[in-house]
């Protein structure tokens, strides 16, 4: 084999690296979760127009404040004051199983901070369910 070959052998072999890579990526899509900062203290939540509520994972309480865009149709939380949510049917489900991802819509959360399960749309795709206990 000459080096042109041999060459020519090593660029496709990374091609197609990369290309595995890339599809390998696109199944396991997970967004990342927005991060809300609200006040630490019930005072200054107060103070923002928020309102001070108890929780199983903080002893002390957290600030949570109402949305004045819920409801509002939404294909990423970055659009939403609070979180873009929606409700997954059990064959989203499945496919968000097999494909790591579904394509999807949602609405703009009523609070910055959620409790209970919401299906969380981010980029245009609805990841993952969003759980958490009040």
């Amino acid at each position: 084999m000459n080096d042109k070959m041999k060459y020519l052998l090593i660029v496709i072999v990374f091609l197609l690296f990369v290309l595995i890579i890339y599809f390998v990526s696109q199944n396991n899509y997970e967004p990342s979760l927005k991060t809300i900062s609200l006040p630490g203290d019930k005072i200054s939540c107060e103070g923002i127009g928020g309102y001070w509520e108890s929780i199983s994972f903080s002893e002390n309480g957290y600030c949570n404040k109402m949305t004045s865009d819920a409801g509002k149709e939404c294909i990423d939380s970055d659009e939403c004051e609070g979180h873009c949510i929606t409700n997954i049917s059990p064959d989203e489900f499945q496919k968000i199983q097999e494909n790591g991802y579904v394509e999807a819509k949602g609405t703009c959360s009523d609070r910055m901070i959620l409790t209970g399960c919401h299906g969380r749309v981010e980029d245009n795709r609805l990841a993952v369910t969003l759980c958490v206990d009040k």
